[in-house]
């Protein structure tokens, strides 16, 4: 009986060890299993990232995941999108055509599954896109994988192919124009001169007559040199010279400040206008062209401050190029005309204008083997931006103790939807540094959390916690991190440039451009020798 029941526990025993070995196996097996998953998920996510173009999976209406590639061409993060209806980031322009287009889709009826769409980035601008919807289910429920694409660059091509066919017929018309009324006004020219000579000088009407064709004959004139300098591609070389770009701005202001005094002191407008006029390399060309281009742009930028405002002009010499910035405070220009203002006779200004302003100066620019470009938003003012190669030959001799040059710093800029802010950030960029914008100080330290910088640059006004502690949490990220302060002139201060302990360097308003960013440069210089 005891053997029976020893026998039984023993059989047991190896039926339950056997059982045990099974399980293990399975555990082990489940375990390998778990590991290919999760190895299978995170290849899945980082090619579902590495994917170039953008990538949403929409659920009733909502985004439930997007890749790296949609929310880089968006600018925003993954939680400021996740969980958020799709049409909140449709342009509004659009938002009713999508809106439809959804409830058709969901509804069952037969829609396009590509086409294009304009969405809203979260600074603002408009990103065209074409758009590819595909029906798939996702956790047993009806969802939407949608692929964005951006046109920027193929309608950025489509706008230049446009321009080019527009100045190559512009070149041809009025090339075609110079040469017939060349001809004309010469007859009329010839004639006039021998009625001159046979008519009667007591005869008031005749005389009158006379000088009105003389007068309507010099406009002609006028108009032919307009359209010869619209269908001239290149200059004679014989003519150009090579002129200090810095002095031809400043007697382009000089000409322009009389105008601007007298708006002031009518009440019209108040046009505070300041100066950053670096030293640049010579300029190969016409002095005289470069000079009534720039008058041009800051008298069209004063039209665009009909309550007055603040101007600035700048010159800047990097990388073998020479820029000018002109930018105001203005109304800025609407989106829907902004590709239209290069156009010739197309004009804002109704009957008072021809429009032919920007055409020339464009056709300036472009003789002078350079670019001219615009950039503007609704109430934010325009800024532009007029790009010239330096001449090669006679270069500046450099000075004896060169600096080291500092290129591709990267750099926080925390500040103030402002003007100046905005020409300290371009000027840094043309300089060859990073700059990446932050509007309050606690985006400020979101994107430290993401990206490594070498240095700070914050506005006073823009930081939205005490300057203490938002210090300390900078400090407490990164010590070896530069951080300078833009702050308002105190009472009893001089402006310029100070330092604290709690700041690598503290810039007072107003503020010198020329030693701001020569001290932010400089910080950089030390900060790197370490």
């Amino acid at each position: 009986m005891q053997k029976a029941k020893q026998e039984y526990w023993r059989n047991k025993y190896e039926k339950l060890k056997a059982e045990s070995l099974i399980l293990r196996e399975k555990l082990a097996y489940f375990k390998r299993e778990t590991r290919d998953l999760q190895k299978a998920i995170k290849n899945n996510t980082k090619l579902f990232n590495s994917i170039p173009a953008g990538i949403l999976l929409l659920q009733q209406g909502k985004i439930v995941d997007i890749n790296k590639g949609a929310l880089h061409h968006m600018r925003y993060g993954p939680e400021e999108v996740i969980g958020h209806n799709f049409l909140d980031f449709v342009h509004p322009e659009v938002k009713k055509f999508m809106k439809d287009l959804h409830n058709k889709r969901i509804s069952g009826k037969r829609v396009p599954s590509q086409y294009e769409t304009d969405l809203v980035t979260k600074d603002g601008e408009r990103l065209s896109c074409e758009v590819r919807v595909k029906r798939i289910r996702f956790n047993g429920r009806r969802a939407f994988l949608v692929n964005l694409t951006l046109l920027e660059r193929r309608k950025k091509r489509e706008r230049d192919h446009i321009q080019i066919k527009k100045k190559e017929a512009l070149m041809t018309m009025a090339s075609g124009l110079h040469q017939k009324l060349n001809h004309d006004l010469k007859e009329i020219s010839e004639n006039l001169q021998l009625v001159k000579g046979i008519a009667d000088s007591e005869n008031e009407t005749l005389r009158k007559g006379l000088e009105n064709i003389e007068s309507a004959s010099k406009e002609i004139n006028n108009t032919m040199r307009v359209l010869e300098s619209l269908s001239a591609t290149k200059r004679d070389p014989s003519d150009d010279v090579l002129f200090d770009l810095r002095k031809v701005v400043k007697k382009a202001i000089s000409r322009t400040n009389p105008a601007l005094k007298d708006l002031g002191e009518k009440g019209k407008q108040k046009i505070n206008l300041k100066t950053y006029l670096r030293s640049v390399s010579p300029i190969e060309g016409d002095p005289e062209e470069i000079r009534d281009l720039v008058i041009h742009l800051i008298l069209n930028a004063v039209e665009a401050m009909p309550r007055g405002g603040d101007l600035y002009l700048t010159t800047e010499e990097n990388a073998g190029y020479a820029h000018i910035y002109i930018q105001d405070s203005g109304v800025g220009i609407p989106a829907p005309i902004k590709d239209r203002i290069w156009d010739p006779f197309y004009s804002t200004k109704g009957k008072d204008g021809l429009g032919l302003g920007l055409s020339l100066s464009h056709a300036v620019v472009k003789r002078h083997k350079g670019e001219m470009e615009v950039s503007s938003q609704k109430d934010q003012g325009t800024t532009f931006t007029i790009t010239l190669p330096i001449a090669q030959k006679n270069p500046r001799p450099k000075s004896r103790s060169v600096k080291r040059k500092i290129k591709n710093a990267q750099i926080l800029m925390i500040r103030d939807e402002d003007i100046v802010s905005e020409l300290i950030s371009k000027v840094l960029v043309s300089r060859g540094h990073k700059v990446v914008m932050a509007s309050s100080g606690s985006e400020g330290l979101q994107k430290l959390k993401k990206k490594k910088f070498d240095l700070i640059l914050a506005d006073s006004a823009a930081a939205d916690m005490g300057r203490a502690a938002f210090t300390q949490k900078i400090k407490k990220m990164n010590k070896e991190l530069s951080f300078v302060l833009m702050k308002g002139q105190t009472e009893g201060e001089r402006p310029g440039v100070t330092r604290k302990s709690a700041f690598d360097l503290i810039i007072r308003k107003p503020l010198d451009m020329d030693k701001v960013v020569g001290q932010v440069e400089d910080l950089l210089r030390r900060k790197s020798r370490k």
